[in-house]
């Protein structure tokens, strides 16, 4: 679950980890790649926190508005799967994390790639 702190920790070097945590988010939600909500998929509740989720709006099911949780360890995977394959990178991890292909639309070469290469990451 990602978490957000406003006081930093305790060591130096965990103070820059942080930051880099926190420069890795921004630069998700720059790019319209997370959206922030309530519902803490942890707990299986709506809390008072900001819980970051990917976007996947009618992705895997018609009229549907949809979100994925992500760990951490899961945004630098992110990141790159977006800068080689744009959405279709998104779209890929997400697949691959749910067991499920996306609509047949959006099944595209670049799509198979994506997924393709994120597998070969693990």
């Amino acid at each position: 679950m990602i978490k957000i702190s406003l006081k930093m920790p305790g060591s130096f070097e965990d103070s820059i980890k942080y930051i880099e945590y926190l420069h890795k988010l921004i630069w998700l939600s720059s790019r319209e790649i997370i959206f922030w909500g309530s519902y803490n998929e942890g707990t299986d509740k709506w809390d008072e926190d900001a819980h970051p989720f990917l976007g996947c709006n009618d992705t895997f099911y018609f009229a549907c508005a949809d979100g994925e949780d992500f760990e951490e360890k899961d945004m630098d995977l992110i990141i790159e799967a977006y800068k080689k394959f744009g959405d279709h990178g998104i779209d890929a991890w997400i697949a691959i994390k749910r067991g499920i292909d996306v609509l047949e639309q959006h099944i595209t070469p670049e799509y198979i790639a994506a997924k393709e290469w994120i597998k070969s990451c693990k």
